[in-house]
């Protein structure tokens, strides 16, 4: 395949994702503002000012973790292989034997690498719906795990159901940092920022083995830096999962595009209060237009002595018909839906008797029925490409 039938394709995916990039905004600016845009902001830049409510955070980032805890649990062996069945009792034994020394081996290497580190960050844009990280190996022969910004990548589905192309597009890269990393690089200008794209396709023509084309290449010059072909189970460089799917979608659907509504319903609320509140402490002031009385020579403050004519009813505080109790209800249940719709609920409410075992070993069983379906795809499309 060439590069214009490769930029052909990728053109589709870029097209098919764009429908979805308004929603993953809003899913960032509310929950994860840190993390990089869609639409242009540069590095360091605030992007904290459509959050009013810090809970759709708190609870993102508490889902990360529960799912990290819960799949890929750091500093414990969270995968365990086993001789089938099928094989004969007198040699299932000594082939036990020999897994469980691949089992240790393996685990070292994961232990050795930034997995861990790394998987928290996949997990944040799971919740999202998609997420991807690349697997390569540094000099020391370690593996070295990084997660691909949602923004930054494109997928497209193959004719298995599975993500058989990751297309991704790394920008602002200098063209001396382009030669450190391919030196057979020809870069005019090494001071100059250019953009690498890169492209990974499986080759479903080839059934019996699994074959990825793989091809980087500078956007402004159209030079091809790396052309290769990677052969064998568990040669993709990438590892792409999605919580749940729909027909005729490529890209997953996560926790936070269910609640959205009510994270933006959270924020909208907070906002009022915030606005109302600023109402009640400073106070709207009426008075008689009589003459007696200059607004712009009075100060309010405490102790405030405000001298008015005889007859006249000098400044009369506005009664606000806001009501801060109903608002308060209504941000309880919402708070409460986003926590449950991201797993993060409480076990034992504040103010309550704590749990007991029983109550707790139930919630959890409910915690694990809940994630369902999107648990068996995390393990097919996540934990299975990480261990081959």
């Amino acid at each position: 395949m060439n590069i214009d039938e490769i930029k052909k394709r990728m053109n589709v995916a870029v097209g098919r994702r764009s429908p979805w990039e308004a929603m993953w905004e809003d899913c960032i600016d509310y929950t994860m503002p840190a993390r990089q845009s869609f639409y242009s902001s540069s590095a360091g830049t605030e992007r904290t000012d459509r959050v009013f409510d810090e809970t759709p955070i708190m609870a993102t980032a508490e889902f990360a973790s529960r799912m990290q805890s819960a799949i890929l649990p750091p500093g414990r062996k969270w995968f365990k292989f086993q001789v089938s069945e099928m094989v004969e009792e007198a040699e299932r034994r000594q082939l036990q034997e020999d897994l469980e020394q691949i089992e240790d081996f393996l685990y070292t290497q994961i232990l050795r690498s930034n997995l861990d580190a790394e998987v928290h960050e996949a997990f944040m844009d799971l919740a999202i719906g998609t997420c991807a990280l690349t697997v390569n190996l540094d000099p020391l022969g370690r593996l070295v795990f990084k997660t691909a910004s949602l923004p930054t990548i494109w997928i497209e589905e193959g004719p298995d159901g599975r993500v058989g192309g990751v297309y991704r597009k790394r920008q602002d890269q200098t063209g001396r940092g382009i030669k450190a990393e391919y030196p057979n690089a020809n870069v005019e200008d090494e001071g100059k920022s250019y953009t690498v794209v890169e492209a990974t396709l499986r080759d479903y023509t080839k059934q019996m083995e699994e074959t990825y084309q793989y091809t980087i290449w500078i956007e402004e010059t159209n030079q091809i830096l790396v052309n290769a072909t990677y052969k064998g189970w568990g040669s993709n460089p990438w590892i792409s999962a999605r919580w749940a799917e729909t027909a005729s979608e490529w890209y997953g659907r996560g926790p936070l595009i269910n609640i959205l509504p009510a994270i933006r319903s959270v924020n909208l609320i907070r906002e009022l209060i915030y606005e109302n509140s600023e109402l009640a402490i400073g106070g709207v002031w009426q008075y008689d237009n009589d003459g007696t009385l200059n607004p712009s020579q009075i100060q309010i403050a405490p102790n405030t002595f405000i001298p008015r004519a005889p007859g006249s009813r000098g400044l009369e505080p506005l009664q606000s018909p806001s009501r801060f109790d109903i608002a308060e209800a209504n941000l309880q249940d919402l708070r409460q839906t986003i926590k449950r719709g991201l797993f993060s609920e409480e076990f034992t409410p504040h103010g309550r008797t704590p749990l007991s075992a029983q109550e707790i070993a139930a919630k959890q069983a409910d915690l694990a029925q809940r994630i369902g379906s999107p648990f068996s795809r995390i393990l097919k499309e996540m934990v299975e490409p990480i261990i081959a």
